[in-house]
């Protein structure tokens, strides 16, 4: 994981499934979350097992390092580009060993801009 051309540590990874082989193998969302180096080992059912066969939607989250706050109160320093609503980025495990491609995104001030509907629709 590299922000803005610089290893991320502490960014929590989610791999939510667009597709699945069975129901009994996506009980459990995969997740994982950088270590100091930006890389990650994702866990569904034991620490650092890897992820089930599939294609997947990447979301992102990155607290805030605030004093004071509570974790749940931290803010997301993606500003919200990267959680279910708006991310681009997507992943595909097959079976075996995967070594996925470093994920690169940039640094972001703000957050994205708000919907007002789908094109065509409204």
């Amino acid at each position: 994981m590299v922000v803005g051309g610089k290893p991320a540590a502490g960014v929590n990874v989610f791999f939510l499934p667009t597709s699945t082989g069975t129901p009994a193998k996506a009980v459990m969302n995969p997740h994982g979350t950088t270590d100091a180096d930006g890389t990650f080992q994702l866990t569904t059912y034991v620490k650092d097992d890897g992820a089930p066969e599939g294609n997947y939607m990447v979301m992102m989250f990155w607290q805030s390092e605030e004093d004071g706050k509570s974790e749940a109160d931290q803010d997301d320093r993606f500003f919200g580009w990267h959680d279910a609503k708006h991310t681009k980025l997507s992943a595909t495990v097959k079976a075996g060993t995967n070594t996925l491609p470093t994920i690169s995104v940039p640094e972001v001030k703000g957050p994205p801009p708000v919907s007002q509907g789908i094109p065509g629709r409204n």
